[in-house]
């Protein structure tokens, strides 16, 4: 039976200002979605097809390791603390128990194949998600309103199983997260930073972040052999730092970082594999 819960809550702020909460369940995903004075976030799971879904275990890590990129993007991107709290303790959430009553030992759960343990060990061990955060705007300088400050991500992951039987099946997971990000911080370091309309207070940096990152794994079997075992990841860390003396901009530096890396997971999946090292697990 389905679940809905809508909530409005109002906070003690002036003006009063409100923070509502949606939440929906049902035989196919869980999602939340919030909405408030210091942004928005939402996050749907995928509970219909839980083949990729690995043990108890393999989720708590893999939740660990998204919750700790969870807060690097926070970091990089000086996200409002409190935005980020409401939407890991969403993501967390969701992610609890999934598939708690399923069968395991590579059971097939709403997908097309069953799934060995040596694929399981190259998979991430969530169900497939999607996450989106967004921080409200603000304009803190207003001799240039139009520098923003920003924070904005999301991520996502999702497995698709093919094939034409169980010894010629294939599948690929692909996860991406994308992070746009803006904010000041202050000319000097330990500096204070207090824009206004005088000349003196425009002594500052404004950073702009565009990351991209993306991670794929790709299997493939042939008579019920594994022939083909691949990971595939890119990022992307472009930021733009200007930096203003006297409200005159000194410099406008763009710093590229692009990093790619390809690896052959053939020889670590033997068909009797139980686990995978950290090298092999989709970031």
């Amino acid at each position: 039976m389905p679940i809905y819960l809508r909530a409005a809550i109002k906070l003690d702020t002036d003006p009063e200002r409100t923070q509502a909460l949606d939440f929906h369940a049902d035989g196919a995903q869980r999602k939340v979605s919030l909405s408030g004075p210091s942004g928005t976030a939402s996050v749907s799971v995928d509970t219909g097809n839980l083949s990729g879904l690995g043990s108890p275990e393999q989720q708590a890590r893999a939740l660990a390791g998204q919750l700790k990129q969870f807060d690097h993007a926070a970091s990089r991107g000086r996200a409002d603390a409190g935005l980020m709290t409401m939407f890991k303790d969403a993501f967390s959430g969701l992610n609890a128990n999934v598939g708690s009553t399923a069968p395991r030992a590579g059971a097939n759960v709403g997908g097309k194949w069953e799934l060995a343990a040596a694929d399981h060990a190259a998979l991430s061990g969530l169900a497939d998600f999607s996450a989106q955060v967004s921080q409200a705007s603000t304009s803190i300088n207003p001799m240039r309103p139009s520098e923003q400050d920003s924070f904005a991500y999301e991520m996502s992951q999702s497995i698709s199983i093919g094939g034409r039987s169980q010894g010629e099946r294939s599948i690929a997971q692909q996860q991406k997260s994308e992070l746009n990000a803006s904010f000041h911080t202050p000319g000097t370091p330990g500096g204070q930073l207090k824009l206004d309309y005088t000349q003196q207070s425009q002594n500052y940096n404004f950073h702009q972040i565009k990351d991209a990152a993306s991670s794929d794994v790709n299997l493939a079997y042939s008579d019920g052999r594994l022939v083909t075992a691949t990971l595939n990841q890119s990022a992307s860390q472009p930021a733009r730092v200007m930096s203003y003396v006297m409200g005159n901009l000194v410099s406008d530096t763009v710093t590229p970082v692009r990093q790619a890396f390809q690896r052959d997971l053939l020889s670590a999946l033997a068909p009797d594999a139980q686990a995978c090292s950290d090298a092999c697990r989709p970031f």
